[in-house]
C-alpha cells in the first residue's frame, strides 16, 4: 500500500513538472514572439496633408531599430515597401509604383538602438498626379527578424485641382536648335487649404508639366503681378503680408532662380515695372528688405519679423 502512494506522488510530481514546463515554454514563446514586434519600429509623416495637382509629395519614415545588433539593408535583405490606395473604387484601387522592386532602404545601416529618417518624394514613384484622396500604409522587413512590421493605420492626404485664375503662353529658344522658338506656357492657379487661400504657378507644355510652385497667400490688398521679362524668364510678385512683399524670379521650366523680400514705402507699394524697349522687368516703389533685420529664412519659408 505504501509504494503505491509513493507511486502516486511520484506520478503527480511528473506530470506537474511537466506542465510546469509546458507553461514556461509557453511563457518564453510568448516573449520571444512579442520581442519580435518591437525589434522594429517604423512610422511616417507628412509636412501637409493636402496638395495642389503636380505639386512635390514629400513623405518621411522614421525608422528604430530595437533588435539589439546592427541592420543592414539592401540587396541581400531587408526593405520597405508601400500600400498607396486611391479613393477610386471606395478606396480599393492600388496605386503600383513607376519603379519596380522599389526598396527606399536600400543601403540603410541601422545600428542597435539607432533611429533615422528617410525622407522620399512619393511623387517621383508612383503615379499621384489625379486630384483624389489618397492612403498609405507602409512595411519594413528583414531576414534576421521574425515578423515584419506596418505602420499601424494608414496616413491620408489629398490631391486638388485648385481654381485656375489666368494662363499665358510665351516663346522661349529650343535647347538643342537655339534658332527655333518653342512654345510654353505657365498658369497661376488659387488653392485653400484648411480655410487658406494661396497662391501657385504651374509650367506646363502640351506634354509636360515640369513644375509647380506655391507663391504665397492671398492677401487682401494688392493682387498678385506677373510677367514675362526678354528671357523668358516669369517674374511674380505676392504680398505676404500687411507691407512685405515678395518677388520670385523663374526660369522657362519653372526653376526658382531669385527671390527678393520689399517693404512697402510710406506712400507706395511695390510694383512690377517693365522696360518695353528692352524687356527688363523691376521692382518700383518698394524697399528692399534686410534678411536678419526684417525678415529671416527657415528652408523654403520665409518667416517676417513684425514691427
Amino acid at each position: 500500500m505504501f509504494v503505491k502512494i509513493l507511486n502516486y506522488f511520484e506520478w503527480t510530481s511528473k506530470l506537474m513538472l511537466r506542465k510546469t514546463y509546458k507553461l514556461a515554454v509557453l511563457i518564453f514563446c510568448l516573449a520571444l514572439s512579442n520581442s519580435a514586434y518591437s525589434q522594429i519600429q517604423i512610422a511616417m509623416d507628412m509636412d501637409q496633408v493636402k496638395f495642389i495637382q503636380y505639386e512635390a509629395i514629400d513623405l518621411t519614415l522614421h525608422v528604430i531599430n530595437d533588435s539589439g545588433s546592427q541592420l543592414t539593408f539592401g540587396k541581400n535583405g531587408g526593405k520597405i515597401e508601400f500600400l498607396i490606395l486611391s479613393e477610386v473604387n471606395d478606396f480599393s484601387t492600388k496605386i503600383n509604383s513607376f519603379k519596380e522592386n522599389l526598396n527606399p532602404a536600400s543601403g540603410l545601416v541601422l545600428g542597435a538602438g539607432e533611429t533615422k529618417k528617410i525622407k522620399l518624394r512619393l511623387n517621383k514613384y508612383f503615379p499621384l498626379h489625379k486630384a483624389v484622396r489618397y492612403r498609405i500604409k507602409c512595411r519594413i522587413s528583414h531576414p534576421r527578424l521574425q515578423n515584419a512590421v506596418e505602420t499601424k493605420k494608414f496616413l491620408d492626404f489629398e490631391v486638388s485641382q485648385g481654381d485656375l485664375i489666368s494662363t499665358r503662353s510665351f516663346g522661349m529658344s529650343d535647347a538643342l536648335t537655339p534658332q527655333k522658338i518653342i512654345t510654353r506656357n505657365y498658369s497661376i492657379i488659387g488653392f485653400n487649404e484648411n480655410r487658406n487661400a494661396s497662391y501657385c504657378i504651374k509650367f506646363f507644355d502640351d506634354k509636360w508639366v515640369y513644375s509647380l510652385h506655391r507663391l504665397g497667400p492671398k492677401v487682401r490688398g494688392v493682387p498678385l503681378q506677373h510677367d514675362v521679362d526678354s528671357f523668358s524668364n516669369i517674374h511674380t510678385l505676392i504680398q505676404l503680408e500687411p507691407k512685405i512683399f515678395s518677388h520670385t524670379i523663374f526660369s522657362p521650366i519653372g526653376k526658382k532662380q531669385q527671390e527678393i523680400i520689399y517693404r512697402a514705402s510710406f506712400d507706395n507699394v511695390p510694383k512690377l515695372n517693365r522696360d518695353t524697349d528692352l524687356g527688363k522687368i523691376s521692382v518700383l516703389d518698394g524697399l528692399r528688405a534686410i534678411e536678419g533685420v526684417d525678415y529671416v529664412r527657415q528652408g523654403d519659408k520665409i518667416k517676417i519679423f513684425n514691427k
